[in-house]
């Protein structure tokens, strides 16, 4: 408490401020980590360069986005499409479901019905149950709907 310079910034031997610690190498490391180059060029700066000390440093701030130089300027995002598609009507089939075998949902296991391409059905499929080691083609479709946890459909 007697230390005049108790508010002054640590300065640490060996740390340079600015371009030095923002070695491209680094960022690059950074960057194969997953790290934007903004993020990474404020963690170096922030902890000196050390590369180990700035991986920690991202870790521990997660929200910070960094720092934009001003010749870094953002490109503009290229028009999408949105995914999908707006034809109507949209119609779907049912190609399988996931059901829910046991008295409770503490006890139980979980079974899956496909519809696989069959051209000797007349529908043009089959369905097949998925039991652990037992496939089997499933007669009874109105069965597993009753029993059924998930539907996973495809538009036609």
């Amino acid at each position: 408490m007697e230390d005049a310079d108790i508010d002054a910034p640590l300065v640490l031997e060996g740390q340079s401020g600015g371009a030095s610690t923002a070695d491209p190498e680094k960022i690059e490391m950074l960057g194969a980590m997953g790290f934007a180059a903004p993020q990474a060029k404020k963690a170096l700066r922030e902890t000196g360069g050390d590369m180990e000390r700035a991986v920690e440093w991202l870790f521990s701030h997660p929200d910070d986005q960094g720092e934009y130089d001003e010749d870094q300027v953002a490109e503009p995002a290229a028009a999408k499409e949105p995914p999908g598609t707006t034809t109507l009507p949209a119609n779907f089939q049912l190609q399988s479901i996931v059901c829910h075998k046991g008295t409770s949902i503490h006890a139980g296991h979980y079974v899956a019905f496909l519809r696989k391409p069959n051209p000797e059905s007349p529908s043009g499929s089959t369905w097949v149950l998925f039991n652990d080691e037992k496939v089997v083609e499933a007669h009874e479709v109105e069965e597993m709907r009753k029993f059924a946890y998930v539907y996973f459909f495809s538009r036609c």
